[in-house]
């Protein structure tokens, strides 16, 4: 992750606001969720979009036709994206977003604050052991609609300097924690007390 280097985010305060996803499309991922957060969110009057990247299955057919019911064209399946195009959707985003039930060590979340995002992401697994809530990054209870409607309008009305003293903590802790040369020594170490 080191040859993703943080580039300058563009204005966190500017509408409308953009949320993204990335990783396998499906319930466990907390997709709809996420969903139904950022419609009660808009309902509110926040200009605010979503974009979910990754693979697709039966659970993304079932929300597209509730999308296009609703006409919520706020809401765009972009399908699988490149690294390059991950990595624009992560330095672009307001917020990236991983509401998953559970997770254990996730690398999206990683990649994301690699770059400086902003990152909402469930309180369950392994997301809680990288981020401290509200220092570098946002922790919630996963399957609770008002709660991440609730972080997530909390992270937008954020001033634009505290966003970024929280992105520049992103970065950091990857760098001292996650770092290609850092895991690498961690596992040379491991194999070398082995013998």
């Amino acid at each position: 992750m080191t040859d993703w280097a943080p580039s300058p985010k563009i204005n966190l305060s500017k509408q409308p606001f953009t949320l993204f996803f990335s990783g396998r499309i499906q319930s466990e991922k907390g997709i709809e969720e996420l969903i139904y957060a950022v419609k009660s969110i808009r309902a509110k009057g926040i200009n605010v979009f979503l974009y979910l990247a990754g693979r697709e299955g039966k659970i993304s057919l079932d929300l597209r036709k509730e999308i296009e019911k609703g006409n919520w064209d706020w809401c765009v399946f972009l399908g699988h994206l490149t690294r390059e195009q991950l990595k624009e959707y992560y330095i672009k985003s307001t917020i990236s977003c991983f509401p998953s039930w559970w997770e254990n060590m996730p690398y999206t979340c990683l990649e994301a604050m690699a770059l400086g995002a902003i990152v909402i992401a469930s309180s369950n697994g392994g997301m809680s052991e990288v981020i401290t809530d509200g220092e570098n990054g946002f922790l919630c209870p996963p399957l609770n609609v008002e709660v991440l409607a609730q972080k997530i309008e909390s992270v937008l009305s954020m001033e634009n300097q505290k966003r970024e003293k929280i992105a520049q903590k992103t970065i950091a802790t990857i760098k001292n924690n996650f770092s290609t040369a850092l895991i690498a020594k961690k596992n040379i170490d491991y194999y070398n007390a082995l013998f």
